[in-house]
């Protein structure tokens, strides 16, 4: 998903697809996502239509599915849907380079995405509140002070870093028992 200027409309069902798959493969132990463009000038900003709210919600649905861990690692700047898809990960993680951004769409359009579900549930809901009406744009040392990612690193060794964590998470346990365990943590996470 990272740096190929892909849509929104185009990229979700691919990957709505490939989750719902992974509960049938016993040999995946965990799932990382690389997240992120090179630079920031490559964001395309799309107002997100009711059409590519309906496949967003359904690939985060997916991703929350997953009997697996997933971790985020997220690589270079980072808003819209691919901050969506980073903040509903089990784990965060960031490279030296990662801009978490939080602004809002061109015409003050805040692109919600599940950003207002799953930040005040990773963090304090007064400083989830903070951080969406600042529109902040979070640097990965500011990210991990607030809680928000679980560790830094070079932008080279980030995809060892999350697939070791996501392998590290499921260590000595059945898929069964840990799909039990995200189960229970995911649904303590939802509104009754």
């Amino acid at each position: 998903m990272s740096g190929d200027g892909g849509r929104v409309t185009d990229l979700a069902p691919e990957l709505t697809s490939i989750l719902r798959r992974i509960g049938d493969l016993p040999d995946i132990e965990g799932l990382s996502l690389r997240l992120g463009k090179p630079r920031e000038d490559q964001i395309e900003r799309e107002a997100t239509s009711p059409a590519a709210g309906g496949l967003i919600e359904e690939s985060i649905l997916a991703l929350r599915s997953v009997p697996v861990p997933t971790v985020a690692a997220i690589d270079g700047h980072t808003s819209g849907y691919e901050l969506a898809l980073a903040l509903a990960c089990d784990i965060r993680l960031a490279s030296t380079r990662a801009t978490l951004d939080f602004s809002s769409a061109p015409g003050g359009v805040a692109p919600d995405l599940g950003w207002t579900y799953f930040l005040p549930r990773i963090v304090a809901p007064s400083r989830a509140l903070e951080m969406l009406l600042e529109e902040r744009r979070m640097s990965p040392g500011e990210a991990r002070s607030e809680g928000v990612i679980a560790a830094v690193a070079t932008a080279d060794s980030l995809a060892d870093l999350a697939r070791e964590h996501a392998l590290s998470l499921a260590a000595g346990r059945s898929r069964e028992d840990f799909a039990v365990i995200l189960m229970d943590m995911r649904s303590a996470a939802s509104p009754t």
